[in-house]
């Protein structure tokens, strides 16, 4: 191949991978390989467990299943693996904990939810499973789950991003029985890289709804469907929701501890998704025609502007390469000596061929002399005029001829007369 043409393979490379879009560039050795890559691809796994209790003997709820389901159906279109637990005893809370954790050490990023009751017991908060038997304040611990139990599991994981949503801030269902009187949940402190979210501030009780979402979670719901937004950005804007549709009664709270960027829908990536599952577009024939063509239409070789016609003896600019090809190829002329002799002189200013040149000769009086330089804007180069002729001492004055006729400023000079011989003496008388 021609040192030349690499250049301009490199110019067309380049544009074939800009009509195909986004692409990935591999380099293996001495090979370069262009892959097509989905926009918005997933590049880590995404878990979650979602659990919804309301089957309580002593106090049934009314939405968490509902929430639980719509959770994770939500959780399932932003691309996590989700664990569904449904009215689930404390065994099997713990077993799908145990499961959770151990999917997050894989990397990735982890969220729990839990909807169903929830209460604090000496400043920790515990999630009450179904077919609890709580009789008295000190067996909570042994039938409950401790929600710091959650934390330590995704902790332990070592992930990067983890989240923890709790709408479990109702009413205590055995409140009768405690001796302490403490509503709501505690505050909790997020480890590094989580987020933990309550349904309402510590120490307050949520509302379960009257629809069929609670009210925390039919927010949460609307929200965090919303493409493009941080999950900072949607827990803000569900505290706004909730505090004005519950008239400042009840004001969601977060801890958080989040190093990074985390989005429920990255921006666009619906659109991303759809493009995905669609073939890959391949170069527009048209864009790669004019980046060739683009590159060799003012180059000097001959070689390239064939090459351009052999890719595309069609195109629209054929004939202009044909026609660039010609000239390139053809020798440049050699100029004649009848060529040269028409060739024009070279210019001279107006003022300056309007002025009799000198001549050269002793004849130039340097009264003419003088004239010429007074007329001439700049006298020319290293010329200087000459002095006044004189024989024997005198100075020679001009006189007018007749004939020929000689331009202005010219003058015929009289020959000078011959010098007399000295006069002989007299020998002397002897």
């Amino acid at each position: 191949m021609s040192p030349r043409l690499s250049p301009l393979l490199s110019t067309l490379a380049l544009a074939a991978l800009l009509a195909t879009g986004p692409a990935v560039a591999q380099n293996t050795g001495r090979n370069f390989t262009v892959q097509p890559q989905a926009a918005g691809t997933a590049t880590q796994q995404r878990v979650a467990l979602v659990i919804g209790n309301n089957n309580y003997a002593d106090a049934p709820l009314n939405n968490p299943l509902n929430d639980a389901k719509a959770i994770a159906k939500a959780l399932e279109a932003a691309g996590f693996q989700v664990i569904l637990k449904l009215n689930a005893n404390h065994k099997d809370m713990m077993g799908a904990v145990r499961e959770f954790g151990s999917r997050l050490r894989q990397g990735g990023s982890g969220l729990f939810y839990f909807a169903g009751h929830g209460m604090q017991i000496k400043g920790r908060n515990y999630l009450i499973p179904v077919g609890a038997d709580i009789q008295r304040e000190d067996e909570v611990a042994y039938q409950a789950m401790d929600a710091q139990a959650v934390l330590d599991k995704m902790e332990s994981a070592g992930n990067g991003t983890n989240l923890m949503i709790l709408d479990a801030c109702r009413n205590n269902p055995f409140a009768r029985s405690f001796r302490s009187a403490t509503q709501g949940l505690a505050q909790m402190e997020a480890p590094v890289g989580t987020l933990v979210a309550f349904a309402t501030a510590p120490g307050s009780v949520s509302s379960d709804g009257s629809g069929q979402h609670g009210l925390y979670t039919e927010h949460l719901l609307r929200l965090m469907r919303a493409p493009g937004m941080k999950v900072e950005d949607v827990f803000k804007q569900v505290r706004v929701a909730v505090r004005k549709e519950s008239q400042g009664k009840q004001i969601p709270w977060e801890s958080t501890s989040l190093e990074g960027d985390f989005y429920f829908l990255a921006p666009r990536q619906a659109e991303a998704s759809a493009a995905a599952a669609a073939p890959a577009p391949s170069a527009q024939p048209e864009a790669v025609e004019q980046a060739f063509w683009d590159a060799v239409k003012d180059s000097s070789s001959p070689a390239e502007l064939q090459a351009f016609l052999r890719r595309y003896p069609q195109s629209r600019f054929a004939a202009l390469a044909q026609q660039r090809v010609l000239s390139l190829s053809m020798p440049a002329p050699t100029p004649t000596p009848a060529a040269q002799a028409l060739r024009p002189a070279a210019q001279v200013p107006p003022a300056a061929a309007a002025i009799p040149l000198p001549e050269a000769g002793p004849r130039q009086s340097a009264q003419a002399d003088a004239a010429v330089l007074a007329s001439l804007a700049s006298p020319p180069k290293g010329w200087t005029p000459r002095p006044q002729p004189t024989w024997l001492g005198r100075p020679l004055r001009p006189v007018k001829a007749s004939a020929p006729a000689l331009p202005a400023g010219h003058r015929i000079w009289p020959r000078p007369p011959s010098p007399r011989p000295p006069a002989k003496s007299a020998p002397p008388v002897a």
